[in-house]
């Protein structure tokens, strides 16, 4: 038995999310490849810290407001993001970007041409209004450092699922919107919510860690009085 394997039976919350912060803190995981015994060690404890959630209706609770840091994304065997650009790709992909979009202004860079900052998602309450999600980051293009911005409608659909609509963009000093082929929407599933860690999942089971950096207030009231109401909603 593994030693995450012995952590996941526990069942204790505290056990679960030290062992996941150890992880995430000896090194950065965000964006490189993890060798077999990580993810297996990342997936065990992942696993056993959504058994213990400890939020009720998380993906209508205000303890999602807030600031966010991208600590861990999990991502599909193969394809783009095994691509010389994989670091940006990757980060991207943890923000629920589509990778086929990426690519059509990557895919001829160099090894080493582009680098990514670390990745910070900013969510405010249903009532300020859409779009809720802000997901910046710094982006190094031969050497040139420029801001990525990617803005996005967020929907409770139930009391763990939500739904991102991806509707606009800026980088380069530009801001645009994203309509048709360039518009990009995932279900997002809570599976853990507290004051300093959230984990959830997209609509290919794949895991992300988001670990919180600024907390917003009335964090302990409902964050959707009724989603039905909400634009968009049906």
């Amino acid at each position: 038995m593994t030693r995450a394997s012995r952590i996941a039976m526990s069942a204790d919350p505290a056990t679960l999310k030290d062992s996941l912060l150890s992880i995430i803190a000896a090194g950065d995981i965000s964006s490189l490849p993890l060798a077999a015994t990580q993810q297996q060690e990342l997936a065990e404890t992942i696993l056993g810290l959504s058994a213990c959630n400890p939020t009720p209706m998380p993906a209508k609770s205000n303890l999602l407001n807030g600031v966010w840091e991208v600590a861990y994304s999990q991502t599909p065997g193969g394809g783009l993001v095994d691509s010389p650009t994989r670091p940006l790709a990757l980060s991207l992909y943890a923000t629920g970007f589509s990778p086929a979009v990426l690519a059509q202004g990557l895919s001829k860079l160099p090894f080493g041409a582009a680098s990514i900052g670390k990745v910070r998602v900013t969510i405010t309450s249903m009532q300020a209004g859409q779009p809720r999600v802000t997901t910046a980051t710094s982006v190094s293009l031969f050497g040139a450092e420029q801001t990525l911005e990617l803005r996005a409608n967020l929907l409770a659909r139930s009391d763990v699922c939500l739904r991102e609509e991806f509707v606009e963009a800026s980088l380069l000093g530009q801001r645009s919107l994203l309509p048709g082929p360039l518009a990009y929407s995932r279900q997002l599933y809570i599976t853990y919510l507290d004051d300093e860690l959230c984990v959830m999942r997209d609509d290919g089971g794949l895991a992300n860690v988001l670990r919180r950096v600024e907390l917003f207030p009335t964090a302990a009231s409902p964050s959707v009085a009724d989603e039905d109401a909400s634009p968009g909603a049906g």
